[in-house]
């Protein structure tokens, strides 16, 4: 498991800071490893940033091979905005 595969697994859609990460994976300076996710293909990732641009924290889990309705109802459970509360799935508009 490279270092992308573990900060997923260890963020598995909840945040999670910098610090820990950098524990996690015996690195110094993840930073690397978080800018790598922003491109990561089947995978959603979010960042806070301080007042210089730096990455403090961050969330990431998979989601390929997922539906919008299983994605929104995995961050619906965890207290997360998910974004289709305004989208009727029976038709019509909003």
């Amino acid at each position: 498991m490279n270092n992308i595969e573990k900060a997923i697994a260890f963020s598995n859609g909840e945040w999670r800071t910098t610090k820990e990460l950098a524990e996690h994976l015996g690195d110094n300076r993840p930073s690397n490893t978080l800018k790598s996710l922003q491109n990561k293909n089947g995978v959603t990732y979010e960042a806070d940033h301080n007042e210089y641009g730096k990455t403090i924290r961050y969330r990431a889990s998979y989601i390929s091979d997922c539906t919008p309705v299983d994605i929104a109802k995995s961050r619906k459970s965890r207290g997360l905005p998910f974004g289709l509360e305004s989208i009727s799935i029976l038709g019509g508009a909003a």
